[in-house]
């Protein structure tokens, strides 16, 4: 067996809605340092800021996100999803 390329990635990680109120995910600050620890493949550093990012209000549905990303080691779909939310104006 040889492997060309990228190895295939299972595409059973769930998706939350991405809503235009930006109360309901971090800072652009925090998003920033989310999707350089993204694409660097620091799960540490993300498992570490979605511990202290599950301390405040309003962003269950973020957090567990994250995790199950992080879990799944999935850095490629959390950078695309973290470059989403940078991309999304505000509601």
């Amino acid at each position: 067996l040889v492997w060309r390329g990228q190895p295939a990635v299972v595409e059973n990680t769930p998706q939350i809605e991405v809503r235009a109120d930006a109360s309901m995910w971090p800072s652009a600050e925090q998003l920033a340092q989310l999707l350089d620890f993204a694409q660097a493949g620091d799960v540490v550093s993300l498992r570490r800021e979605a511990a202290l990012l599950g301390q405040q209000t309003g962003l269950d549905s973020f957090v567990t996100q994250l995790h199950t990303y992080t879990q799944n080691f999935e850095m490629r779909r959390l950078a695309e999803w973290l470059a989403s939310l940078q991309s999304t104006p505000e509601g």
